[in-house]
């Protein structure tokens, strides 16, 4: 899919998919050095660094401590045969649609404060694997549409 923004206009949220990992990031809007949080939060945690809760632990510290960087959402979700787990922070969120629901698997997760904060509280999270699509997006797209919109659009998707 791709979304044409306007003219001049930005946008603060990166996404990396890899066969088995999907990170997403979503710079704080309002302030500033969102997008370069975002950016940070991508480069640091494609290094595939474990444990991931650390991980995220040590971004909060580094965003915190950089002049430049301000604050982002995050998710980090890994798929294997049996599970997908993952860890979040923010706004964002992952989820996985199947035939006859919607996991959440972002559900528990605190939305602030974000990554940069010094403050952050990621959550851990997994859900047994089965057959469905996985969605990871920022609030840009929960804040302006339905999950029942979203399911349709989804079951009328490729596969």
């Amino acid at each position: 899919m791709t979304i044409n923004l306007p003219s001049g206009a930005r946008s603060q949220d990166r996404v990396v998919v890899m066969p088995d990992t999907v990170i997403l990031a979503d710079g704080a809007g309002g302030v500033a050095g969102g997008e370069e949080a975002a950016q940070f939060f991508l480069d640091f945690m494609a290094g595939r660094p474990s444990p991931l809760w650390d991980a995220f632990v040590e971004v909060d510290r580094r965003l915190a401590a950089d002049p430049v960087c301000g604050d982002t959402t995050g998710i980090v979700v890994n798929l294997n045969e049996h599970e997908l787990s993952g860890v979040s922070v923010g706004d964002s969120e992952a989820w996985l649609v199947t035939a006859e629901s919607i996991v959440v698997l972002t559900e528990y997760q605190r939305r602030k404060p974000l990554l940069g904060s010094g403050e952050a509280m990621p959550i851990p999270f997994q859900c047994p694997r089965r057959p469905g699509k996985l969605l990871v997006a920022s609030d840009g797209l929960f804040r302006y549409t339905s999950q029942e919109k979203i399911r349709k659009a989804l079951a009328e998707a490729n596969p």
